[in-house]
């Protein structure tokens, strides 16, 4: 999940990495070994085990926006929904 500065609607999202307007990086798992090695790499780990929980913490991370763009990967509906519960309007 990314928040980004800036607006970014039309660019997709490793251009607005390119172009420094990344803010902060979610990662959302429930393996705490994957969480620790996203948070090695500067992303704020978030435990998805618990859905309301994820989405508390990631909407007091964005200032209630939700998140600009979100890439879900495990293909499962609960997943797939949660990811899209977290995009902001207009987000991808």
């Amino acid at each position: 999940m990314l928040d980004m500065r800036g607006d970014c609607d039309s660019v997709p999202c490793a251009e607005c990495d390119d172009q420094n307007l990344l803010m902060q990086v979610f990662a959302l798992d429930t393996v705490q070994e994957r969480l620790d090695l996203a948070e090695e790499f500067g992303a704020v780990p978030v435990h998805g085990g618990d859905r309301e929980n994820a989405l508390k913490v990631i909407k007091e991370g964005t200032e209630g926006r939700g998140v600009d763009c979100a890439l879900e990967a495990v293909g499962a509906q609960p997943t797939i929904k949660l990811a899209f519960d977290l995009i902001r309007m207009g987000g991808m």
